[in-house]
């Protein structure tokens, strides 16, 4: 399935300096060109997901902690059997709202997996890269 066509193009020419998980010696991954190649051909849908009450932090919006969460859930077991997650990077785009339902793409770049979770108005939310 192609990732929407009215997709945000926040992304575009932004580029992401810090890792908003944890220190690390390299800078985060520029996520917009990932989302346009996705655009370019069929990415798989790994999963679709309701925000639901326990997902809010204080300010009523996605906990940060519920993407990773969002993300890792996305593979199952047998998934991560076979792999050892070497490099985990998130960056988080667009808050999440209660009730919204986010859609999970992927595309596999030979040992690292490229992630965007999409709302359904196409607005992206979040972003990851594992590498194994």
């Amino acid at each position: 399935m192609e990732l929407p066509e009215k997709i945000n193009r926040f992304l575009v020419n932004k580029q992401f300096t810090e890792n908003s998980v944890g220190k690390t010696n390299s800078k985060v991954y520029i996520y917009d060109e990932f989302v346009l190649k996705i655009q370019e051909k069929s990415s798989e849908t790994l999963n679709e997901y309701k925000i639901m009450y326990s997902d809010l932090d204080k300010s009523r919006h996605m906990n940060n902690l519920h993407y990773t969460d969002l993300f890792m859930n996305a593979f199952g077991p047998d998934f991560y059997e076979e792999k050892e997650i070497r490099e985990y990077d998130i960056n988080y785009i667009s808050q999440g709202i209660y009730g919204t339902v986010l859609s999970v793409y992927a595309d596999h770049d030979g040992d690292t997996v490229h992630m965007v979770a999409v709302d359904e108005t196409g607005k992206v939310t979040a972003a990851a890269r594992m590498k194994f």
